[in-house]
């Protein structure tokens, strides 16, 4: 999940995830595919405003930290879970 984060993020800055081209196009990608991890990353970059953000108007260090928090968080619902 992290790699693919970080991967949207060049993405980003290269213009392919937006930006407002002169002919009205948004977008450079039509169409996304996920297996395993990047479904993960998929939901939150998708559905969640604060977290398409981060990664899109961020910097490397922002959007590290973000993740980290994130991680901590979700980190954090899994405690009270017994296995067995």
């Amino acid at each position: 999940m992290a790699a693919s984060t970080a991967y949207a993020q060049v993405f980003s800055n290269l213009g392919m995830l937006g930006g407002g081209d002169s002919d009205g196009d948004t977008t450079k990608i039509s169409s996304v595919a996920t297996t395993s991890g990047s479904s993960w990353f998929s939901a939150q970059f998708f559905f969640s405003k604060s977290y398409y953000d981060t990664i899109v108007n961020g910097t490397p260090e922002s959007l590290g930290e973000f993740t980290s928090k994130w991680f901590a968080a979700y980190a954090s619902s899994q405690e009270n879970i017994k296995l067995g």
